[in-house]
């Protein structure tokens, strides 16, 4: 058995009809356990774990030799009869992983609600972009721009106009490719025809 598997071995059970919950008591044998996870006894029975009680206090999870009280939904009074003596608790280990691919899942689905790809509408409006950065290089003798296309296209070779009224041509994409469009995000747009230092600490400047 790996020894970071959660297992308990129980001494006393009670039931606690106002709350419904079932309280086992006993001794952290290996492994850990937090609360607000799913655990199984011996016997097969799943419960879903709300508090652990370690010296009289609320804690929110137990090690290997702590003497602690679990609080556990999901079971009646009379599952909790006939059980065995040898009575023990384990961590439903196919729990963690399945909480884990959801929250993956979840997680994706946001994703793809948020990366929204652009409308034709947006697609086919003037070219509009705001730009985060703009820094020489000097290696290729102009300015790269960086930041997030609002809407249009723009194209190699096309000429835009700054927000400042500085007029450069379009001569590089750092991707690589002859065009970018709406909603690229963190594009990289070589542009000539400015002298190097004229943008340098220009800020919130806008390419159309």
């Amino acid at each position: 058995m790996n020894k970071d598997h959660f297992v308990m071995s129980v001494s006393s059970i009670s039931y606690t009809p106002a709350t419904e919950y079932s309280n086992l008591t006993g001794t952290v044998q290996s492994g850990k356990i937090n609360v607000e996870t799913e655990v199984v006894l011996s016997n097969g029975r799943h419960a879903f774990l709300v508090e652990i009680i370690k010296d009289g206090k609320n804690v929110t999870s137990a090690a290997k030799g702590d003497e602690i009280t679990l609080h556990l939904l999901n079971l009646s009074e009379k599952d909790l009869q006939d059980l065995p003596q040898n009575l023990y608790v384990e961590a439903d280990d196919d729990f963690y992983e399945n909480r884990l691919t959801n929250e993956l899942s979840e997680h994706n689905k946001k994703v793809k609600v948020l990366d929204v790809p652009p409308t034709t509408d947006e697609l086919d409006e003037p070219f509009k972009m705001q730009i985060e950065s703009a820094f020489w290089v000097e290696a290729k003798k102009g300015y790269l721009l960086t930041g997030i296309i609002k809407s249009g296209i723009i194209n190699l070779d096309e000429t835009i106009t700054l927000s400042n009224g500085m007029k450069a041509k379009v001569k590089e994409f750092d991707n690589g490719a002859n065009y970018a469009c709406a909603f690229d995000t963190n594009v990289g747009i070589l542009i000539s025809g400015i002298k190097k230092g004229e943008l340098d600490g220009v800020e919130n400047l806008i390419a159309e």
